[in-house]
């Protein structure tokens, strides 16, 4: 292998490491961000009341964020089953809605508008025939939460992008500088090629002369 493909592969496992590395990140601000969603929504519920039901409330929520996270971000019934569950579960634990704002993060990650849509109206529907949500302050700080959510999913896809940019950028930086010094290498094996070629000429001129120099004295030296 020569030194130039020695380069290039230390390059591209220095690149796979930077791409794993910037998808932990990726995956560690969403957990972040979800987390935080998760305790706004038992800080609302601890306002409200704490009994078994905000339990349980908080164990769905959990559950509707593993499922989530496990499931193909190109599959859609999964998404909807999912949510459909949890909609469901919050006919029988009103508490669940407080946790709303994690499913519209997901549904807004997900690029899934009609879902996000049909979310928010099942949301407001089943606030108000709730008795256990009150429309201020409780359905105010949910509404707040809910764009909250967005808010996180939109600065993720931006850090996202800006550190996909910045990996881009850097492995064009790096294929620069590999074909750089490919580049300087070639020019000097070629310089000391022709170093070697002008020595080696040299050598045979002065050969040349002292073959000729002693032959023109051997010549006199017989004729004399």
């Amino acid at each position: 292998m020569t030194l130039l493909g020695r380069s290039t592969s230390v390059g591209q496992v220095s690149s796979i490491h930077e791409v794993n590395a910037q998808k932990g990140g990726t995956t560690m601000r969403r957990v972040t961000d979800q987390v935080i969603l998760i305790i706004y929504g038992l800080i609302l519920g601890c306002t409200i009341k704490i009994d078994a039901s905000l339990v349980i409330a908080l164990l769905l929520a959990i559950s509707y964020l593993a499922m989530m996270t496990l499931a193909d971000a190109k599959s859609l019934w999964r998404p909807l089953l999912f949510t459909g569950l949890f909609y469901g579960f919050s006919i029988i634990y009103p508490l669940c809605l407080l946790f709303s704002p994690l499913i519209a993060y997901h549904l807004i990650s997900r690029q899934n508008k009609l879902m996000l849509g049909i979310s928010l109206l099942l949301i407001i529907d089943l606030s108000l025939q709730s008795d256990v949500i009150s429309l201020f302050p409780t359905g105010t700080f949910l509404a707040f939460g809910l764009m909250i959510a967005g808010y996180a999913v939109t600065q993720t896809r931006q850090i996202d992008k800006l550190a996909s940019s910045l990996q881009k950028t850097r492995d064009d930086s790096t294929e620069l500088t590999l074909l750089l010094q490919d580049k300087n290498r070639s020019l000097r094996d070629k310089q000391d090629y022709e170093i070697y070629a002008a020595t080696l000429k040299e050598r045979n001129r002065i050969a040349r002369e002292i073959h000729d120099n002693v032959g023109h004295l051997l010549s006199r030296a017989i004729l004399i």
